[in-house]
């Protein structure tokens, strides 16, 4: 069994922002971000919304991936988020470090 951690005020905040996101149909990431939000919902304090390790980093993988959509709704995932991401060429990687000096 996974050990839950409680969640951080930026990680809700993820959650209410991915959640305005598109998606495809019936994704998986889909399903998962309207899992959180309900869950989310429904606690009182933030501090007793848990998640395990997997949740956590697909949630971060999730924010970073559709980081584009989340700034319309005024949220920046965090640069540790982006992990140890590559990228094919030159201008994908000016792209990304143009991007982390945005949010730095």
């Amino acid at each position: 069994m996974d050990d839950k951690t409680p969640i951080t005020a930026k990680e809700a905040d993820s959650i209410v922002a991915l959640a305005k996101c598109t998606f495809q149909p019936g994704s998986y990431a889909k399903r998962f971000v309207g899992d959180m939000l309900i869950q989310y919902r429904k606690v009182e304090k933030l501090e007793s919304m848990t998640i395990t390790e997997k949740q956590r980093q697909f949630l971060h993988d999730l924010g970073w991936k559709y980081r584009k959509q989340c700034a319309r709704f005024a949220f920046y995932p965090p640069v540790e988020w982006q992990g140890e991401k590559k990228v094919d060429n030159q201008a994908e990687q000016d792209k990304l470090d143009a991007w982390k000096k945005a949010v730095e």
